[in-house]
């Protein structure tokens, strides 16, 4: 199995994750949601490592960004047995920038 194949990018080209629970205490730390990876849905721990907002200075409107970090394991998803033929580790990690603009 070549390594394009083993997340089957032509049969499930959208990784989505969907967060429904926000830990903020005087600054975000974690988003809980559910990763859906080849058509597979699990839970997942967005962790902030980073996050802030501030004014755009052209478009005078707010705009909140950081940078999150999960640890994604394959196995959860079905792709332990793949990924070990390949020889690549069962736990892969997630990095995510994100930015968003207040309407």
């Amino acid at each position: 199995m070549a390594r394009a194949a083993l997340l089957d990018a032509a049969g499930h080209p959208t990784l989505r994750f969907a967060g429904d629970t926000v830990d903020f205490d005087r600054r975000l730390g974690a988003v809980d949601g559910l990763l859906t990876l080849r058509g597979r849905s699990a839970p997942l721990t967005l962790r902030a490592e980073r996050f802030g907002c501030y004014t755009h200075p052209l478009l005078q409107r707010e705009v909140c960004g950081g940078d999150f970090d999960a640890i994604v394991e394959l196995g959860r998803w079905g792709l332990a047995g793949a990924a070990a033929e390949q020889a690549l580790a069962d736990r892969v990690r997630l990095r995510i920038q994100v930015e968003a603009l207040q309407p």
